[in-house]
């Protein structure tokens, strides 16, 4: 009932639990699905993030979503698109939850979609950079609350960091965390993991 971490402490063995922030990561494995792992390193809400709202961020995906897919053209070892594929989605389901719009209908709907329907909607006239604008907004309000309350942690259990992977085509991966946060990092204008000033004004969060 208290969750995986308690139960892997309560074992007196950390390295047991596959939480990141505190909540179990789901059916995906890091060393072998990159974006997937940094995904729920990054987001504010840890390993919450539901996998069906992201499956266009998973390579065992690809054949099922087609041109939905985020990382379709992407190899694993392009860090730099693969930290801008995952920014792109937080951005946008952090702008769907906000319009309360289930996230899931992203598989359905493009973003021309949304802002079409918005518009029709309040009489704006906003377009598709606006739209992901007000997520950025959003993700990064969520991430300024989080530093304040001490919730920092950009990372993944051991295990996926350490443990390679033991056989198949995957045998030997791990999760390339380093890398991965510099380009994520990078790609989110952030000061070391930390929204800086610049970023600050320029969001108009200051």
């Amino acid at each position: 009932a208290e969750g995986a971490p308690s139960v892997s402490q309560a074992l007196g063995d950390p390295s047991l639990s596959t939480a990141a922030k505190g909540i179990t990561i789901q059916n995906a494995d890091p060393r072998v699905e990159y974006g997937w792992g940094l995904l729920n390193a990054t987001d504010n809400t840890g390993a919450s993030a539901h996998i069906w709202v992201y499956p266009d961020l998973i390579y065992s995906f690809i054949d099922l979503l087609g041109e939905k897919s985020l990382v379709a053209r992407i190899a694993l070892n392009e860090y730099d698109k693969l930290a801008s594929a995952v920014r792109y989605k937080q951005d946008l389901v952090a702008v769907l939850d906000s319009l309360q719009i289930c996230a899931f209908s992203n598989m359905a709907y493009d973003l021309e979609d949304y802002v079409e329907a918005l518009n029709v909607v309040t009489g704006w006239n906003i377009d598709r950079g606006e739209l992901l604008r007000v997520g950025e907004r959003i993700f990064n309000l969520e991430r300024l609350y989080n530093e304040a309350n001490g919730i920092v942690d950009d990372t993944l259990p051991t295990r996926f960091l350490s443990d390679p992977v033991p056989s198949g085509k995957n045998m030997g991966r791990v999760f390339p965390l380093k890398e991965l946060l510099y380009n994520y990092y990078s790609v989110r204008g952030w000061e070391a993991g930390r929204i800086g000033e610049p970023k600050l004004k320029e969001l108009s969060l200051t």
